[in-house]
């Protein structure tokens, strides 16, 4: 129970912080954030762990990308479970120092696959910086 709430809590901050920074994951209220949560850190713990021991053959071959996957289809489910939880896409325009990059729209699965490497990627530091 106590290691559900520390993944739920990491889960929150990453979540939150995902939503602030990135303009395609939107959340309606904080009680979204927090099921979403919840969810994520639920099938993070009892289904991922199970499913990356039946991918093993397959994360081997891939060289991990199937966990990456697996993060993907964690992320597309609780966005289509949570009624005030979607990833949508968005218009990304960069501009550095006077160059500008031409502005491009994303679809909806790269905006799934970017939002799950950030939130991947920023889960796992959170819980090395505080476990």
């Amino acid at each position: 129970m106590k290691k559900l709430f520390k993944a739920v809590i990491i889960a929150f901050i990453s979540f939150l912080a995902l939503a602030y920074f990135y303009p395609g994951f939107k959340f309606a209220s904080s009680g979204d954030i927090l099921l979403s949560a919840l969810m994520f850190s639920a099938l993070h713990i009892f289904i991922k762990r199970i499913m990356k021991i039946l991918t093993i053959p397959l994360n081997l071959i891939t060289f991990g990308l199937a966990s990456l996957l697996l993060n993907v289809l964690i992320l597309y489910l609780i966005s289509n479970l949570i009624a005030g939880f979607s990833i949508v896409t968005f218009d990304l325009n960069i501009d550095i120092l006077g160059f500008s990059i031409p502005s491009f729209g994303s679809s909806i699965f790269p905006s799934i696959v970017s939002a799950a490497v950030i939130l991947g990627s920023l889960n796992s530091f959170l819980v090395w910086v505080l476990l």
